[in-house]
């Protein structure tokens, strides 16, 4: 006798798109991401830790630049503001890339499982509180908690030495 394997439903939730008008999104359970889904969404975080370090690299040369010119005495307003905005920038880069924000993280993740110029449009303009409402549903209904694996026990097992 066999057992039958049903296929999981995908998680949809309505997101805005403007005044009265919504687009429908869909997320596989999480613990129904196929092999090759996870390694193309660890793929796109990597080449993003790569822009993340040239930007970290980049803060840093503008943070130099203001130190000396704070050094100089004279200050050049106008070098001065230019630096402060480079270092804004790569401030923010860094800020909001999804290798250090979870909202951006889960942001990607949704931007991942919903890639059509619509949806993804839609996503973008989501709030941080829309983004973390649907990531806590999502792990609800998905019935896993990210980070804990499945089957482990409460208590620890003695081991032989």
């Amino acid at each position: 006798m066999a057992i039958r394997i049903d296929a999981f439903e995908d998680i949809e939730f309505e997101i805005p798109t403007g005044k009265d008008k919504f687009v429908t999104i869909s997320l596989p359970p999480m613990d129904c991401w196929s092999p090759n889904q996870v390694q193309a969404m660890n793929e796109g975080l990597a080449k993003l830790r790569t822009t993340d370090v040239l930007n970290a690299a980049s803060l840093q040369v503008a943070e130099r630049e203001l130190a000396e010119l704070q050094k100089q005495g004279a200050l050049d307003e106008g070098a001065v503001d230019e630096a402060l905005a480079r270092i804004n920038k790569f401030s923010h880069l860094i800020n909001v890339s999804p290798n250090n924000n979870p909202v951006e993280l889960n942001r990607y993740f949704l931007k991942f499982f919903n890639d059509t110029k619509a949806k993804t449009d839609a996503i973008d303009k989501l709030l941080p509180r829309y983004i973390s409402e649907i990531a806590k549903e999502w792990e609800k209904l998905s019935g896993v908690k990210p980070g804990e694996s499945e089957g482990s026990t409460t208590s620890s097992s003695e081991t032989q030495e």
